[in-house]
């Protein structure tokens, strides 16, 4: 239980790390924006708004975002994910999966957790490009279940070595090629 609560230390923590960054930070490059408000006369926030949405559905809203602050944003937020994800994935391990004196798998919740955040982040930045297609979304999905499929084969297989090194494995007639 305590490796929950350290992930939920550092997922609150990160939190208002996160707030501070959005309040502090603003994702628009200001010279970028005053540019386009300029060439295409835009005077209310609601036209900016709508040129935005445009913006995204074209994919050219990229050219408005400073890249450095989206950036930052984007590693808080996943870490924010990863630690939130983390925190309950440990707790629900421990308190429905392990024995009471086994430890939760720390490593698995953080793999599992990055892989997540960098779904969800892969997805932003495709809604963002305007490229959110169902399709491709589900190649996303497809591709990071593929991932944890990798590393539950690799990780399988290298326990399985682990456990026959060192060890007599006997052999019977049966194993033995026929002459």
């Amino acid at each position: 239980m305590r490796y929950s609560l350290y992930s939920l230390i550092i997922f609150v923590v990160f939190i208002g790390v996160l707030y501070y960054i959005v309040t502090i930070l603003s994702p628009w490059d200001e010279q970028a924006v005053n540019q386009a408000v300029d060439r295409f006369g835009l005077l209310t926030g609601s036209e900016f708004q709508e040129f935005v949405i445009e913006g995204i559905e074209n994919g050219s809203v990229f050219y408005l975002l400073n890249i450095k602050n989206v950036i930052a944003i984007g590693v808080v937020l996943l870490v924010v994910i990863v630690s939130g994800f983390s925190a309950l994935h440990l707790f629900i391990d421990k308190l429905f999966f392990r024995k009471f004196y086994e430890n939760p798998s720390v490593f698995s919740s953080i793999r599992r957790g990055t892989i997540l955040g960098l779904l969800v982040e892969s997805l932003v930045l495709l809604r963002l490009n305007g490229s959110f297609e169902t399709y491709i979304v589900a190649g996303c999905i497809v591709l990071t279940a593929l991932i944890e499929v990798l590393f539950l084969t690799i990780l399988d297989r290298r326990k399985n070595t682990e456990k026959l090194q060192g060890k007599i494995v006997p052999v019977t007639n049966k194993d033995l090629p026929k002459t």
